[in-house]
């Protein structure tokens, strides 16, 4: 499980993940959010310090506490199944209130091991 992105290469790997112009979080095990990336904050409207190891993002982005919880179970289910998806079109609600959908996408992480660390969670505006 993932403690923090420290975990990861950060002169290497986290640059570019975090300079990325498409939503990109990495999640563990649990679905808690341990990485979220500028872009998603800008899309959101979020600070990212507001979402990590916090499940409460679900309720916040999504609006609706049931649509919160079931992708959130969704990417859990992905994770333990070790299937992921694509192309998961959701709505969100942004801090300024304006709705937008993303196409969500969900790929296994595992380290240099091989061993599933969590999650790559992405997501482009499709509104």
């Amino acid at each position: 499980m993932l403690d923090s992105f420290t975990d990861f290469d950060t002169g290497h790997i986290m640059p570019f993940f975090d300079d990325a112009r498409f939503w990109l979080e990495l999640i563990d095990e649990g679905g808690d959010t341990v990485f979220f990336n500028r872009f998603a904050e800008e899309l959101s409207g979020y600070n990212r310090d507001l979402f990590l190891q916090n499940s409460r993002k679900y309720d916040v982005l999504f609006g609706d506490k049931t649509l919160g919880r079931k992708f959130r179970d969704k990417c859990v289910s992905a994770i333990i199944e070790n299937t992921g998806f694509e192309a998961e079109e959701v709505e969100i609600t942004t801090k300024s209130g304006h709705r937008k959908t993303i196409s969500w996408s969900l790929s296994m992480f595992r380290s240099g091991s091989s061993e599933l660390n969590g999650a790559l969670l992405f997501g482009t505006d499709v509104t």
